[in-house]
Order: structure tokens, then sequence, then C-alpha cells
């Protein structure tokens, strides 16, 4: 992958931790070696245990789309056998698989073959980011919620903007026992996020 074929928001697969991670930034570093030539490395950022993390791009994967990932991205089984659809947008199945990837332009052969490529294709049609669905939630910038929205106490606001998170659904990558080593986090808070938490359908990691 190169990384103009990247936008904040695509999934990618990072093998070192044997995980899918969201990208939320896309860098370029100047490396100088001993002999003094410069180099650019091009690196991606995103979060992982309430950390953010940067690595180089060579150093991640994209993820081969399958009926799984279809389903993840919120692609449905319309009436039609083997055939995917979202917002008017139909897959084939069969004809996916036989042309190893969606056929975007037959003259120069483009395809799309990966989790990536779908979500900056369905950007491209639909003027708005593909939808994750994770733990039964709407996974996308369009409707992440962000905790300085929601009505909460003073106390437990300052103990999840003290441990970096902006957003309620990056508590999905928390465990309980996590969370409750928050700095300051109370019994009484910690009920009153899972709360919160129940009433947007956003469930702790397991």
């Amino acid at each position: 992958m190169e990384a103009k074929d990247l936008r904040i928001g695509n999934l990618v697969f990072f093998p070192f931790t044997n995980e899918t991670v969201e990208i939320v930034g896309i860098n370029a570093h100047e490396s100088i070696d001993l002999q003094l030539n410069k180099t650019i490395i091009n690196t991606i950022s995103f979060r992982k245990d309430l950390n953010l993390y940067c690595e180089p791009i060579d150093k991640i994967k994209p993820i081969p789309l399958n009926a799984e990932w279809f389903e993840k991205l919120g692609y449905y089984d319309v009436n039609m056998p083997s055939h995917f659809i979202k917002d008017e947008m139909t897959i084939d199945e069969h004809r996916f698989w036989n042309c190893n990837g969606i056929f975007i332009d037959d003259k120069n052969g483009v395809r799309v073959k990966y989790v990536h490529q779908l979500q900056n294709l369905y950007y491209a049609l639909q003027q708005k980011e593909l939808k994750i669905i994770i733990n039964n939630s709407d996974f996308s910038k369009d409707n992440r919620i962000l905790i300085i929205n929601i009505n909460m106490s003073a106390r437990l606001l300052n103990c999840l903007r003290n441990a970096g998170i902006d957003y309620l659904d990056e508590l999905s990558e928390c465990t309980l026992y996590q969370i409750s080593r928050f700095r300051h986090i109370g019994i009484k808070s910690l009920s009153e996020l899972q709360e919160i938490m129940s009433k947007n359908n956003i469930k702790f990691k397991q």
C-alpha cells in the first residue's frame, strides 16, 4: 500500500498485534542516515488501548474483502441470491469472486479487492463515510458521539478526558476492568458510565 491510496478512517490490518485498526493520521517523516542521505518515511497513526501509535506504512496490510466484511460494512443480502446491497450500491458476490475484485474500469483493469478500497469507492459514490458496524452500533465519523456532548457528571467527564477518551465508542475497546483503573473514577462514576453505554447500545470489550 502507498500513502496516496489511504484516507483517515480507513481500516487496515496490523500484523504485529494481529488486529484491525482505524487510521487516524497519515504522515511523512524525513529520515537522515549516517551518510546524511535523506529519505521520506510514510507512516500511519492509529489508536490502541487508549494510546496513539505511529507505524511505517510497510508494517500494515490491506484487509481482503469477503462476505464477512461485506456484512461488517453494513451490506445486507437482498432477495437475489449472493447479492449485497447498501444505499442502492449492489455487489454481485459471484462476479466479485470470479473477477478477483470489483471492476471499476474494465479498460484499465482497476479492481477493488480490499476494505479500504471499498471505503474510498463508497465515499466517492455516496459522498459520505462507509459506516462500520461494531458492537451493534454505527462506528463512523458521522455517528460518533463526543463525550463532551453527553449529559454526564463533571467528575466522569474529567476522568474520561484525562484517560484520552474523546468519543464514546472508544470505550468499546476497553474492558470494564481497564476502565475501573482510570484515575479518580469511582464506583458511582463507573455505574453512571455503564448506564450511558447501555443507552447508546455500546458494549465494553469482553
